[in-house]
């Protein structure tokens, strides 16, 4: 086949501008630091790039969440530490009121700072978090879950907001009201023990232990005469211990019940033992701060405001108790949220690792192409001009 002078040309001038584009290339690449330019660079790598990116993206909006839920999760543990703070001053206040030399007067002092107290505890119960949404109304966060200064309601609800974590992983971040201020176990207890207001004596109960039988009857313990007593089933009045001489120490085992008596009966006096129930941190308060303001200066009202401070501080307790539970949960949860963000931000290295080796321009690896090209498109020239210059009349 005949070459031309002027196919020779087109073919240097293709070569030269090929050349010429990989220079161009391998620059353009060093300057942006990346060796992707285009798609049809590498059609596979940047399907992978795609796929690393979107994963990247995906764990940088996991992590985001996280940092959202621990700002819940912590402001709830401050309002839940603020509470228990409270509850303590309380359970002093208490103590301090079972003081038998105590006044009427005093009590009523009592009253007013555990008002201030209730009142503290309610406000803290309808607190916020970092984004203006409440923090214990459940997931209806625009609805302030607690209403009322001495009957309060709760408006929320009883489910948990969450954030997700990871894939197939969520994680709760908030706290139903009901869950942290109202469903409280009154007492370690099978049953409670509250004294009826007609009683004339001094007598205080005290009780503990759990009901070996059904363990929900309710009885009334009933004094027959000031050192006898009997116990009747509540339900339908019938004897199920019949007059019984008070023992000297003051104990009766009833039914794997204690049931512990602390001063002097009047005949005809009665207490009510009914299974326990919950009761919200709030009536428990406004129990206790009803009978310090009618506190009465005599045996019997000391007698019944002893049995109200015992009610008291066996409910405080179990509330205290209950708050130690959720900070022990809120202090997993947060123990979780800190473990899977750093998974998180371990994986998200691994994958931005992997983009790079996919992306990123490999400096040594480019600057040697760069010159591979550039020699090569010297001796191209060379060639070139040497060709574009032979003839019959000069060839040797």
């Amino acid at each position: 086949m005949r070459v031309s002078n002027s196919m020779l040309a087109r073919i240097s001038n293709a070569a030269l501008m090929k050349r010429q584009e990989d220079i161009a290339n391998v620059q353009s690449e060093i300057a942006s630091g990346l060796k992707l330019q285009r798609p049809s660079d590498n059609p596979m790598g940047s399907a992978q790039k795609i796929d690393q990116e979107t994963a990247i993206a995906q764990i940088e909006q996991y992590n985001r969440n996280i940092t959202i839920g621990q700002s819940r999760l912590e402001s709830a543990e401050v309002s839940i530490a603020s509470v228990t703070e409270a509850l303590q001053r309380a359970r002093e206040l208490a103590l301090q009121a079972a003081n038998a030399t105590n006044s009427s007067n005093e009590h009523r002092a009592m009253a007013s700072e555990l008002t201030q107290i209730h009142d503290n505890i309610r406000a803290i119960a309808n607190g916020k978090d970092s984004s203006g949404n409440y923090l214990f109304s459940g997931t209806d966060i625009k609805t302030q879950p607690f209403t009322g200064n001495t009957n309060v309601s709760y408006n929320g609800n009883s489910e948990s907001r969450t954030v997700q974590a990871r894939n197939n992983l969520l994680i709760e971040t908030s706290f139903s009201g009901a869950d942290v201020f109202l469903n409280i176990p009154i007492t370690t207890s099978s049953h409670t023990v509250s004294a009826e207001p007609a009683n004339t004596g001094s007598t205080v109960v005290l009780l503990d232990g759990q009901d070996t039988t059904a363990g929900t009857n309710p009885y009334t313990l009933e004094f027959t005469a000031a050192n006898t007593y009997q116990i009747l089933n509540a339900s339908d009045g019938s004897v199920v211990v019949p007059p019984t001489t008070t023992p000297d120490s003051g104990e009766i085992d009833f039914n794997g019940l204690l049931i512990t008596l602390e001063g002097t009966a009047a005949s005809g006096d009665s207490f009510q033992i009914k299974s326990a129930e919950n009761q919200d941190v709030f009536t428990t308060f406004q129990n206790f701060i009803n009978a310090l303001d009618n506190s009465v200066d005599s045996s019997t009202g000391k007698a019944r405001l002893r049995q109200t401070i015992n009610e008291t501080l066996t409910a405080l307790d179990t509330t205290l108790d209950s708050l130690n539970t959720q900070r022990s949960l809120i202090g997993t949860r947060l123990q979780t949220t800190d473990t899977v963000k750093s998974e998180n931000e371990y994986t998200s290295f691994q994958l931005q690792e992997t983009l790079s080796e996919i992306k990123d321009t490999d400096l040594t690896d480019a600057i040697s192409r760069l010159q591979e090209h550039t020699l090569a498109l010297q001796v191209l020239q060379q060639t070139t001009v040497r060709t574009q210059s032979l003839s019959l009349f000069n060839m040797t």
